[in-house]
């Protein structure tokens, strides 16, 4: 990939194949990374350009309570005395939804991964 430069800025890029000598590699070793909590950014290095993260503040807490609260929204369902549920399965869902209210006692709290999250039933 090449990009042009100018100014302390990127003005054009990124293309396949430089059209003049202003066109400057750009360097992509930056492939995964959580875009919740980075930037992907270009610097220009030497002669070249490069990918860089740069960190920004980004709340993980809030945004765990909030898919909390969604899934346990979606299993309200399962605790009202009419459902039509076996009590085994009504009591594996009640679990389910107090891991949920626990999770903000998780280890990794609040850095989760999606194997930190309970299972549904």
């Amino acid at each position: 990939m090449f990009a042009k430069w100018e100014d302390g800025k990127l003005i054009a890029g990124p293309q396949s194949k430089p059209t003049s000598g202003d066109w400057l590699e750009v360097i992509d070793e930056v492939l995964e990374y959580d875009f919740r909590a980075f930037h992907k950014k270009l610097r220009l290095v030497d002669d070249h350009l490069e990918y860089y993260l740069e960190p920004f503040d980004y709340d993980f807490a809030t945004e765990n309570r909030q898919t909390r609260n969604e899934l346990l929204s979606e299993t309200d369902w399962t605790q009202v005395e009419d459902s039509q549920l076996s009590a085994s399965k009504k009591q594996d869902y009640k679990d389910y939804r107090q891991s949920l209210r626990d999770i903000t006692s998780h280890e990794n709290w609040p850095n989760l991964t999606d194997e930190d999250w309970p299972i549904l039933p």
